[in-house]
Formats: structure tokens, C-alpha cells, sequence
């Protein structure tokens, strides 16, 4: 696996019901442009997630 992907599990977070979450976090995220305190757009597919930071458009 080299440094522009990694694997991740989706694990259950309990608030009032438990839901799938997915941790992100790491200079990885820095690194492909999603600064701290900015916006982020979350386009959701049958089995896919685009993630795409605040100005950029899906390609």
C-alpha cells in the first residue's frame, strides 16, 4: 500500500443508537488539501464515498 491510499475499518459509534463511523485523521489529509476548519463535500455511492475538499469539483 503505498502513501496515497490506506486501509481503514469502519467501526460502530454510540451516541443514541449505534451507527458506522470511519475515522479519518493524519497529515495524509493535510497532505491532499483538507486544512483544519475547512469545508468538505461528501458525495455517498452504493459502496463508494468521495470526499472532496472545499473548491474542488468531482473530475
Amino acid at each position: 500500500m503505498n502513501k496515497q491510499s490506506r486501509k481503514l475499518t469502519v467501526v460502530r459509534h454510540f451516541s443514541h443508537k449505534p451507527v458506522a463511523s470511519l475515522p479519518l485523521k493524519g497529515q495524509l489529509l493535510e497532505e491532499a488539501g483538507f486544512k483544519v476548519g475547512s469545508q468538505v463535500n461528501v458525495i455517498v455511492r452504493k459502496g463508494c464515498l468521495v470526499i472532496l475538499a472545499s473548491g474542488a469539483s468531482e473530475g
